[in-house]
Parts: structure tokens; C-alpha cells; sequence
């Protein structure tokens, strides 16, 4: 049994994902795995932004797929490489991937979460 358009439409727009995070590998089921690192002491003395999840809203769903409203930015520590993502729903983890483009970030810097699309199959 295959969904319509009208229903693949329905079931992609029914989540209503609200924060995106970004993971150093695969972040699991649950969404836990693989977390950006907490700031040193001496980051935070430099007035370094720390790691945050963002939020994040999505255009209602055409041919049962939905693209971003927005480009996420988050800030990364140094030594950290963005491998994947994970889309959330308050707190429940939907939907996790790999990040279209890996970056490895030398010193702090912002990952631009610059395609975040989902899909119903």
C-alpha cells in the first residue's frame, strides 16, 4: 500500500520538529550519542559561545518532503568534527542523519546547518 501525495503531505507535516542538534558521529536512537563537547574553563574565560541545540521550523510539506525556514547556526569548540544532526520534537528525538557536508573545526567556530530537509517514503 503506497501513501498519496495528499498523504505523504499529512504525515510529514504531523511532526512538528522544534531544535536541531549537531553530533561528532552517529547520535544514536535517542539522539544522546555523540555530543558536541562542553567548553574548557579557559573558552569560557575567552568568551566563547557554548555548544546549544537551535531552534528550528520547517515550511509545510510539498511532494511529502519539508525544507528548513531557517539556516541553524551553531557554535562549535575547537577539535570538534560535525559529522551528524538530530531533529527533535520537545524532547523526544525524531528524526537523525548525516550532515550533508562534515566540517572540522581547528579553532572555535559556527556550523551552518545549510540543507535541513526531511522526507516521507
Amino acid at each position: 500500500m503506497a501513501l498519496t501525495t495528499f498523504g505523504k503531505n499529512k504525515q510529514a507535516d504531523a511532526i512538528a520538529y522544534n531544535r536541531v542538534k549537531v553530533h561528532t558521529g552517529a547520535p544514536g536512537d535517542n539522539g544522546t550519542a555523540n555530543q558536541v563537547r562542553a567548553l574548557t574553563a579557559q573558552e569560557v574565560t575567552d568568551g566563547k559561545t557554548p555548544y546549544a541545540d537551535q531552534a528550528i521550523t520547517f515550511k509545510a510539506a510539498v511532494d511529502g518532503s519539508r525544507d528548513s525556514n531557517e539556516v541553524p547556526e551553531l557554535p562549535i569548540p575547537a577539535g570538534e568534527t560535525i559529522t551528524h544532526y538530530s531533529l527533535w520534537e520537545g524532547a523526544n528525538c525524531v528524526d537523525v542523519g548525516p550532515v550533508p557536508t562534515p566540517e572540522s573545526f581547528g579553532g572555535f567556530g559556527i556550523f551552518r546547518f545549510t540543507d535541513v530537509d526531511t522526507a516521507t517514503t
